[in-house]
């Protein structure tokens, strides 16, 4: 099946060049659509009700009631044993490392090692996200590295691209560690630049740059920025990399780049750093996803202004420091929470993305087909679900076809889900978990540690396509 949004030129191929899962068929819909119900042996009963907060007593006494039952907590599957965990560990390696035939061998083990452990735990352990995320995350290169800034260069269709790297001398190989995206200005040193930009984070954060010379990169940043996720792909090969704290940033003469990047691509961001913009992305709100930083110079140009102005306006959190304040902005970025968008508790977020050459994937959602393919109508969702409940609302406008990728951290799996758009149910069943799923989507989104074993495709009837319209027509 053809994937008709494509990823904004070729982010998500860049991420995917990397050994990823094996070349799996797309795997089919494992529940029906709304209105079908789902095969199954009986109906899972209703989960019990949040709940609501206490409220100060009331003026006249109540007639006492039982307290209220508390829903109960999610049971995760027990851990399995240390040789099924061993066999699990060594078929994800293989499946990240080995040739086509290994990986296909390895996917199989794979599948029997997570059959064993459903016996020994006479439970699904594709329930347990947290134990999967960890296991996924042991997959990356646990070599040794020595601590310093060197020029590295990465093979790329008959030429090289060429990224300078820096190993902080707390690397342990044993940890994850966070990440500086760099995109450097046309003749920076990169020595320099990154020892006064960066000071004390290059003790404990990694980094990897790129410059926009293409006679010293290799590659075209300022045609093709999308080649600047070659860095990120090289330091998921090379490095443990804590995905969740991945920081955006660029000199001053490459904050357009940084402005435009960092919203198209946010889901991929704990943090973007902009040094002095004077434009602002159509997709700017996407950066709601992570922090956002304005570091402006002292004196700004008008276009400079208008542009904090506009982004102030789309993200209303952004902070602002001046550009010359090196120390604020490392303790900023230092700061800076893992991303929003993998978070089990971000109940809800907005996303919006092209209809044409755009993002396809919001973490947690894959646009599979825009209602309209005009450029000037973009794709403008927010997704809100329940806590630990069975549904997901999403109101927004032109949307056709999608796709949510979800786990058991999102919601209660075990029991019939429910998805809107718009207000019309679009799908309704109990959806299933399988190890190939999650393989799937992520050699699809090139996220290593995303664990989606469960997915649920839908079609939004043409008339819920188009948001609403405001109450009194307007």
């Amino acid at each position: 099946m053809k994937i008709l949004l494509v990823a904004s030129a070729g982010l998500l191929a860049a991420l995917c060049l990397a050994p990823a899962a094996p070349a799996l068929e797309e795997p089919k819909p494992e529940a029906p659509p709304a209105g079908e119900g789902a095969p199954k042996a009986e109906d899972p009963p209703p989960a019990p009700e949040k709940p609501a907060p206490e409220k100060p007593a009331e003026e006249k006494p109540a007639p006492e009631k039982p307290a209220a039952e508390k829903p109960p907590e999610r049971k995760v599957p027990k851990e399995p044993s240390r040789p099924v965990a061993e066999r699990i560990h060594g078929s994800l390696k293989a499946l990240f490392t080995g040739s086509g035939a290994a990986r296909m061998a390895a996917q199989s083990a794979l599948e029997g090692a997570v059959a064993e452990w459903a016996a020994e735990a006479k439970d699904d352990p594709l329930k347990a996200t947290e134990w999967w995320r960890t296991a996924l995350a042991g997959t990356f290169n646990a070599g040794a590295r020595k601590a310093g800034i060197s020029e590295v260069r990465i093979p790329l269709e008959g030429k090289e691209a060429r990224f300078w790297v820096s190993v902080p001398k707390s690397y342990n190989p044993k940890n994850l560690h966070p990440l500086l995206l760099v995109i450097l200005d046309r003749e920076e040193d990169p020595k320099r630049w990154l020892g006064g930009t960066y000071g004390d984070l290059l003790k404990d954060w990694l980094v990897v740059a790129v410059s926009t010379d293409s006679k010293a990169a290799g590659i075209d940043i300022p045609r093709e920025p999308w080649l600047a996720a070659l860095g990120l792909r090289h330091a998921i090969e090379e490095y443990r990399v804590d995905l969740d704290r991945v920081v955006l940033d660029a000199g001053p003469g490459s904050a357009n780049l940084a402005a435009n990047l960092g919203a198209e691509w946010a889901v991929h961001f704990s943090g973007v750093v902009l040094r002095g913009p004077s434009l602002v992305s159509p997709l700017a709100t996407n950066l709601l996803l992570c922090g956002t930083l304005a570091a402006m110079p002292d004196n700004p140009n008008p276009a400079q202004k208008g542009a904090l102005e506009a982004l102030q306006k789309s993200v209303p959190g952004a902070a602002v420091i001046p550009a010359t304040a090196h120390a604020e902005v490392q303790k900023w970025i230092a700061a800076l929470p893992p991303r929003r968008i993998t978070n089990p508790g971000t109940l809800s977020f907005s996303w919006k993305t092209r209809p044409q050459g755009g993002e396809p994937w919001a973490y947690w959602f894959w646009v599979f087909r825009a209602a309209d393919a005009k450029k000037d109508r973009f794709v403008d969702l927010t997704f809100t679900r329940t806590d630990r409940g069975g549904s997901v609302a999403i109101t927004g406008d032109n949307l056709a076809e999608g796709i949510l990728l979800l786990n058991d951290d999102l919601l209660d799996l075990d029991r019939e889900v429910a998805v809107t758009v718009n207000g019309t149910e679009v799908w309704k069943g109990v959806p299933r978990r399988q190890v190939r799923t999650a393989l799937y989507w992520i050699g699809q989104s090139g996220e290593r540690t995303l664990f989606a074993p469960t997915e649920i495709r839908f079609t939004v009837p043409t008339a819920a396509a188009a948001a609403p319209k405001p109450a009194g027509g307007g």
